[in-house]
């Protein structure tokens, strides 16, 4: 999981809304740059990681990244 840092913001009155910011880690970042590396020669790779290493995180990383993909398939076992 990512490190989360949360702001607080005020919103009318008593109302309080909390955004969270996140901060990505090293191996995140590398993952997405070797991803983004692999697709420029390939037009499918597959990307496999242990429970709890941010791969949703990964991969929301990885869509915003490429600018160039206007569909996303993402699928998730249940």
């Amino acid at each position: 999981m990512s490190n989360l840092k949360i702001d607080e913001c005020s919103l009318r009155g008593r109302e309080r809304k909390f955004l969270m910011k996140l901060e990505n880690r090293k191996y995140e970042e590398r993952a997405v740059a070797n991803l983004r590396t692999d697709l420029a020669s390939h037009k499918r790779v597959l990307a496999v990681s242990p429970t709890g290493s941010g791969k949703t995180v990964i991969a929301a990383l990885l869509i915003g990244a490429e600018k160039r993909w206007r569909k996303v398939l993402w699928l998730a076992h249940r």
